[in-house]
């Protein structure tokens, strides 16, 4: 970790000042994410980061938060719907602290995950058999919902940033996550890396692979 920090002097987080991420005013949006059952014990593992300006705009969340679940969820459905729960929690106090500033809140704001089935008990009329089990205090989200709080929306799990906040991930999808958050100062010349680059990193490396052959010895010719 102390080798990393001494590498990366000029990396910091990086609020924008680009009017195109803030087309609405101020307004707030959120990310997140759940690994399913990764610790010893059978918890999943949640992450979650809130920032301001539209959904997926290229800057630092000014909120995150990572840390192992206190149960043990039974699906992957129920542990990134917790998150979920957890993260509109936040985003619901946030929203009320800068109306109070003078920043009303019309709209709802965003919430991008990347679990469909999540998404579908938020704006589900009625809670599925399957998903009664869960604590009621959970389905406060669904609340948020009703009362045009928050809108929940999908995105791919290779574009989640909280991704990395919940599971190992492979250097160039690191790289592609730590340029969404903390973007180098001007003055230092460091590579991009694009979108494109971050999804295609672990193909090229089963590619690698493949190429390698082990040389024959002499005695099976």
């Amino acid at each position: 970790l102390l080798r990393y920090l001494k590498s990366t002097p000029t990396h910091g987080p990086t609020f924008s000042a680009d009017p195109a991420n803030y087309p609405a005013g101020v307004e707030i949006a959120s990310s997140s994410d759940c690994a399913h059952n990764v610790h010893t014990a059978g918890q999943s593992h949640g992450a979650f980061t809130l920032t301001v300006g539209k959904a997926g705009a290229t800057s630092a969340p000014f909120l995150s938060y990572s840390a192992a679940e206190k149960g043990v969820s039974l699906s992957p459905m129920e542990g990134e719907y917790v998150t979920l729960s957890k993260t509109a929690k936040q985003l619901i106090h946030f929203r009320q602290f800068a109306t109070d500033l003078g920043y009303p809140q019309p709209t709802p704001s965003i919430m991008l995950t990347d679990n469909a089935s999540s998404l579908h008990l938020t704006s589900s009329p009625l809670i599925p058999a399957k998903s009664r089990h869960i604590a009621l205090k959970h389905h406060h989200i669904r609340w948020a919902f009703k009362t045009k709080q928050i809108q929940p929306q999908h995105q791919g799990s290779a574009d989640i940033v909280p991704d990395a906040l919940t599971k190992h991930v492979g250097p160039s999808r690191f790289l592609y996550f730590r340029q969404q958050v903390f973007q180098p100062s001007p003055s230092a010349a460091m590579p991009k890396i694009t979108k494109e680059e971050a999804h295609l990193a672990p193909l090229r490396t089963a590619q690698r692979c493949e190429a390698r052959t082990v040389p024959q010895s002499p005695l099976n010719n």
